[in-house]
């Protein structure tokens, strides 16, 4: 596909008809919604990562309904939490239901060969449907659909958002190819990431911010109004420091988050560097510290992942 957000277009849009039921996690990405709004089916939203959630949902279930799918992310990109895929995966077999799970976030990062949060939970051969993107770990741009299903090739004619639009181009698939060896290849990198991800999120705390609960290589920095997180992301960006700024429509109102995400090409001192920003940041919202210098003479260090 030529983008993940039109991975999750084809493929829902293409599975579910309207004697089918869709649900999906209530936290679930903007191309998920868009991709049942294109549908005929009944589309449930069940509470974010609970099994018992979605359980009452599917006992609530008419018999009429043919096919039930259950659309989760592996990791979810707001606020870096986990789905506990070998729950949701039991109750969905409870019920007869269909699991995709897109794994956008979490690719290369998760699992032993990175193939993400259903291989590292050791669920992966029980997903139906895997998703997942060339523009987060992979440095490209593209989607993909993973199946064992056997109709899956039924979808390159079916599928409106991969047979009306281009392919990749020969270069990116060239360059997602090369990085799929090396996420595969090199599992010392991961080990490197990780070891950033938990001294960033030492540092934040020890700073006091007030950071998510999941371990995770997206660290959502807890803020609530919407003034103070772009006044905040702002201060940072002049420092030198980018993150995502994530305001509404992207999070709902007083929930305003800045989500840093790390990288193992990341040193110990580009984390040192990143908290000292941080910590002169917060200095600065107080009064007690001097304004930070432009970004004309301060190098940019970056800690983000795109959308």
């Amino acid at each position: 596909f030529s983008t993940g957000y039109q991975a999750n277009l084809s493929l829902i849009g293409a599975l579910c008809g309207p004697d089918d039921v869709i649900l999906i996690d209530s936290d679930s990405h903007a191309s998920i919604y868009d991709a049942t709004r294109q549908t005929a089916s009944q589309v449930v939203a069940f509470r974010h990562n609970a099994p018992e959630s979605l359980r009452r949902k599917l006992e609530r279930l008419p018999r009429s309904r043919r096919n039930r799918l259950v659309v989760v992310e592996g990791l979810y990109s707001i606020r870096g939490d986990v789905a506990p895929l070998r729950d949701i995966v039991d109750v969905c077999h409870a019920y007869g239901a269909y699991v995709l799970v897109d794994e956008a976030h979490s690719l290369g990062t998760y699992g032993a060969t990175g193939l993400g949060c259903a291989e590292a939970q050791g669920v992966l051969a029980q997903i139906d449907f895997v998703v997942g993107t060339f523009s987060k770990s992979l440095a490209g741009i593209g989607g993909v659909c993973v199946s064992d299903h056997p109709e899956l090739r039924a979808l390159h004619f079916v599928a409106r958002a991969y047979v009306f639009t281009a392919s990749g181009s020969a270069s990116n698939i060239a360059g997602v190819r090369a990085a799929v060896r090396i996420v595969r290849q090199h599992p010392e990198l991961r080990a490197q990431l990780w070891d950033n991800i938990r001294r960033l999120r030492r540092g934040l705390q020890d700073i006091g911010y007030v950071i998510g609960d999941t371990e995770s290589p997206i660290v959502p920095i807890l803020i609530g109004d919407e003034a103070r997180t772009i006044g905040l992301w702002q201060r940072l960006l002049s420092a030198g420091l980018y993150v995502n700024v994530i305001v509404p429509p992207g999070c709902p109102v007083d929930q305003c988050v800045l989500r840093a995400s790390c990288s193992a090409a990341h040193t110990a001192e580009h984390t040192a560097r990143a908290l000292e920003i941080f910590a002169r940041a917060t200095g600065q919202a107080t009064g007690s510290e001097p304004q930070a210098r432009s970004t004309s003479d301060t190098p940019i260090v970056t800690l983000q992942s795109t959308s």
